[in-house]
């Protein structure tokens, strides 16, 4: 199976038309989108609002996306101040409908500006351990393990390191991550592949990976 995986869309118009574009024209069987979907510049009196308006991006989303005929399922990420449980989107420990191999994780590690779905690194290690996942399985999550694709632009890591030491433990087959969008691109920890998928919704840029489950062979794709 061949699975297209992005993230980071922050409510980009033009890189969720170009999203779909790609999607139905590649060989991908199935369309995983890692967390913050809504956007990030609207004017708001409360953050309720404000993610009042944000749940319009993921309706535009959904729309555009049921127009490919084919399966799609995302995660909410930090950067979403709204919440929504339904067919297409899950919550940590949910699987994938037809495909229960994939599983959901939507905690952030702690950030400097006091977003949503951020918990602390013990917090995050309680939550992993209460999901039964196994060397077999994809998991879609918004938070990178630490220095793997978590390097923001003044070089540091930023990603969780219980995230890291979960990854270690039990070697998933694939990590899917977005949340740094400065570091978009592969790594693996042992045997597993950490892709972090997400989009440059400031340049307008649809980044994405197709990744072969089976072989673990991959592709990035950055269109403009």
């Amino acid at each position: 199976m061949k699975i297209l995986a992005t993230s980071d869309i922050h409510g980009n118009r033009k890189i969720i038309r170009r999203l779909v574009n790609v999607y139905e024209s590649s060989e991908a069987e199935l369309l995983l989108i890692c967390g913050d979907i809504g956007g990030k510049g609207y004017r708001a009196p409360s953050l309720f609002t404000f993610g009042e308006q944000q749940r319009q991006d993921y309706d535009y989303l959904i729309a555009e996306l049921k127009k490919c005929k084919k399966p799609f399922y995302c995660i909410l990420g930090n950067d979403d101040w709204f919440d929504i449980h339904d067919d297409y989107c899950l919550m940590t420990g949910e699987i994938v409908k037809s495909f229960d191999d994939i599983v959901a994780f939507d905690f952030v590690g702690i950030t400097p500006f006091g977003t949503n779905r951020e918990a602390n690194e013990n917090k995050i290690a309680y939550e992993l351990e209460k999901i039964a996942i196994t060397e077999n399985n994809i998991i879609m999550a918004h938070c990178p393990p630490y220095k793997a694709q978590d390097k923001i632009y003044s070089g540091e890591n930023v990603g969780s390191k219980s995230v890291r030491k979960y990854i270690e433990d039990i070697q998933p087959k694939v990590w899917l991550c977005g949340h740094i969008h400065e570091n978009f691109g592969v790594s693996e920890i042992g045997k597993t592949l950490v892709v972090n998928c997400a989009c440059d919704h400031l340049r307008g840029a649809s980044k994405s990976v197709i990744i072969d489950a089976n072989n673990l062979q991959y592709e990035l794709l950055d269109v403009m």
